[in-house]
């Protein structure tokens, strides 16, 4: 087992679907993009798509491969009840 197979084992097994750290965010079917040179530096977190707010440099906010990885879980429509 890899340290990549542990690391994407542990996020699926707490609920989270990937990394994120000031530098870059990757989603659990593609750990490390970066080579894991920011890995230091990197929190465990949850999906979203990109908002209207969105200033990712390269997308627009209705681009539908603009995305993060956040702290904090996005609320479900079912939850926003």
């Amino acid at each position: 087992m890899t340290t990549h197979d542990m690391i994407r084992e542990w996020l699926k097994e707490n609920g989270y679907d990937g990394l994120y750290s000031d530098q870059c965010a990757c989603k659990q079917d593609d750990l490390f993009p970066c080579g894991g040179e920011y890995i230091q530096d990197c929190k465990a977190g949850y999906f979203s798509k990109c908002n209207p707010d969105c200033d990712h440099e390269g997308y627009e906010p209705d681009d539908p491969d603009c995305w993060h990885i956040q702290s904090n879980k996005p609320e479900t429509d079912t939850e926003k009840k």
